[in-house]
């Protein structure tokens, strides 16, 4: 079991149904943490048992629909995005607000992305010395404007 205090509030991570029940005899798993409530105790995706701590919508510009974010002790997860998954395992997220999941797999890609043609011709041009505005205007010809461009 992983203990984090929130707010003055202990929270608790454990490692499996028969944990929990020894500590919650007369409290209810509701299952797959995608289908929790505020408050219930649900299953992450490799079986350790958490509390939501927190739900809520979340709008999103490219999403015709706000999508519904859940927070745990394990941090927070768009539960619509399937790719995401609460791992027990990893333990107590150091920032329950901040969102979890796949984070690895992105920052690696993120890491390795090469850059496309136009950020790298601007950061040659401000490696070279050029001020950052006129290396964007030679970057991106189509940018006149010195406000947007700031």
């Amino acid at each position: 079991m992983d203990i984090k205090e929130i707010k003055g509030i202990p929270h608790k991570l454990y490692d499996d149904e028969s944990e929990f029940k020894v500590f919650n005899p007369n409290e209810q798993i509701v299952g797959n943490w995608r289908h929790g409530d505020v408050h219930d105790w649900v299953l992450t995706d490799d079986g350790y048992v958490c509390q939501v701590l927190g739900k809520s919508k979340l709008n999103h510009p490219g999403y015709k629909t706000p999508r519904t974010l859940i927070r745990t002790i394990c941090g927070s997860f768009i539960v619509q995005q399937k790719t995401h998954k609460i791992l027990g395992e990893l333990g107590v997220a150091e920032d329950v607000y901040a969102f979890s999941g796949n984070y690895d797999r992105i920052y690696d890609r993120a890491k390795n992305r090469k850059l496309n043609t136009r950020p790298f011709l601007f950061a040659s041009y401000v490696a070279a010395g050029d001020n950052i505005i006129s290396a964007y205007k030679k970057a991106y010809p189509k940018a006149k404007d010195d406000d947007y461009i700031k």
